[in-house]
């Protein structure tokens, strides 16, 4: 499923007459795949990759952001009428606070056309009746869990010698991770060190 608008997408959505559902998939524990759901009270809906999505009664809210501007936030209600989802709800509920939760929109009369994605989160602020389930999908503006490489700042490169990032396959070595010896086994593009900023600095005070 794609999450940008295809071109073929673009022009139907100019439609006067367009026909179209939200899609909900929650990567929910303790469960054999993502739990789907289509928001269609009474036909299922099946893509053409075979995935099927179950017919709810769902609806959705406005974006909104919090206090802090941070985190963006989308609210869902969903019918409990569907049995597999009430008896999930039921063992499992407490347990999707803080699993995954995907919002797409699709096109029926476009179904090749793959969903177009509107908002990924978590879940969060749960809530359960006889009815209904309702809850918030809330995702971070600032992604803060992303890993990055550490970045050494001195005269000498970061990269062990030989190693994936130095890229050096050659015969030579071994290497003292100077600039100079670095230019001199001819790897000097991919040697990552500050040659500007020495080793020590030493500050006496008169």
């Amino acid at each position: 499923m794609s999450k940008e608008m295809s071109t073929a997408l673009e022009a139907a959505a100019q439609e006067s007459e367009i026909i179209t559902r939200m899609l909900v998939t929650i990567y929910a524990p303790n469960a054999i795949s993502p739990i789907r759901f289509v928001a269609n009270d009474n036909q299922d809906l099946t893509m053409p990759d075979g995935t099927v999505f179950s017919a709810a009664s769902i609806t959705r809210g406005d974006i909104s952001s919090n206090t802090e501007g941070d985190k963006e936030q989308v609210s869902l209600t969903l019918s409990n009428k569907w049995e597999g989802w009430a008896a999930y709800l039921a063992e499992n509920g407490k347990a999707l606070k803080g699993c995954r939760c995907i919002i797409e929109d699709v096109f029926l009369d476009h179904l090749n056309e793959g969903a177009v994605w509107r908002f990924d989160g978590v879940l969060d602020d749960l809530g359960m009746t006889i009815s209904e389930f309702t809850c918030k999908v809330t995702r971070s503006k600032v992604d803060y869990d992303q890993d990055g490489p550490n970045i050494d700042y001195g005269p000498t490169c970061q990269w062990a010698f030989g190693s994936a990032r130095c890229k050096y396959t050659g015969t030579g070595g071994p290497c003292d991770q100077t600039l100079t010896s670095c230019d001199a086994l001819g790897n000097v593009l991919n040697f990552q060190g500050h040659p500007s900023i020495p080793n020590e600095m030493v500050i006496r005070a008169t």
